[in-house]
């Protein structure tokens, strides 16, 4: 029942500060549900794209989302992420090395190191705080650079599992200057979109159980809702830092567990 409860975090987190679902639904497969890390990823990208595809309705009505930006980032990364689950993750071998000092890196642990990897740096990013780099969306070299970003982020975040919000969020409001509020309705649409075209792309290769599936996303749909809700009334920026520091916390968990136990 306890683990059951989890889903309200993840979409709680993304409506908040509209990324973050992914850092803890891939964790919680795995580790409280002992699902492998690839199915894992899966499971992730459907929960992460139907809960910010109900989130995403609040910003809308709030004229919160940036619909330029959110096609010149999102359609690169829909083919990104696509690649990257329908191709590169089935690609990997498993397991990744053969024993090298009593340790043996199994497809699972190296999806999983990569995605707490990539987590440090996103969440120090947060902690840091963020140097704005602002380029007109009118502009044609920012225009292209836009796209170039969208792609490598798909990429990742397709290979990992996650929607990526804590990658495009900072991308959003440092390169397109959107204010934190608009970047977060705008990076909800861009991960709706790509999180459930990356999660087709794994349809023809998994077995999925529909019922957990579809019980651990109507929780986090509900979480989602508290989320956008309580962020109307604080202030975003304020959000960064504290965010930041769960994740480090909860990428150095997954770094220590998979090398050590």
């Amino acid at each position: 029942m306890l683990g059951f409860l989890t889903p309200l975090s993840i979409g709680f987190l993304q409506g908040l500060v509209g990324a973050g679902g992914g850092m803890l639904a891939v964790p919680i497969m795995c580790y409280w549900f002992s699902y492998p890390a690839t199915l894992a990823t899966a499971y992730s990208l459907f929960v992460i794209g139907v809960s910010c595809l109900v989130g995403v309705r609040h910003y809308v009505r709030k004229k919160n989302v940036d619909y330029k930006i959110a096609a010149l980032y999102g359609v690169p990364s829909l083919i990104g992420v696509f690649i990257a689950r329908k191709f590169l993750l089935p690609s990997v071998p498993d397991p990744v090395s053969q024993d090298i000092c009593g340790f043996c890196l199994t497809k699972d642990s190296f999806v999983l190191m990569t995605f707490a990897t990539l987590m440090i740096f996103a969440g120090w990013s947060m902690v840091r705080g963020w140097r704005r780099k602002f380029m007109p969306a009118d502009n044609m070299q920012a225009m292209f650079a836009f796209a170039i970003q969208g792609f490598l982020i798909g990429i990742l975040t397709g290979f990992v599992g996650s929607g990526g919000g804590f990658l495009i969020i900072p991308a959003l409001v440092i390169f397109a200057g959107l204010d934190m509020k608009v970047a977060i309705g705008t990076s909800l649409i861009i991960v709706a979109v790509k999180s459930l075209v990356g999660f087709c792309g794994d349809l023809s290769s998994i077995e999925i159980d529909w019922t957990f599936l579809l019980t651990f996303s109507g929780l986090s749909v509900a979480g989602i809702f508290i989320g956008t809700r309580i962020s109307d009334r604080l202030d975003g920026e304020s959000l960064k830092p504290i965010f930041g520091w769960m994740m480090i916390g909860m990428s150095t968990f997954i770094i220590i567990k998979e090398i050590f136990f």
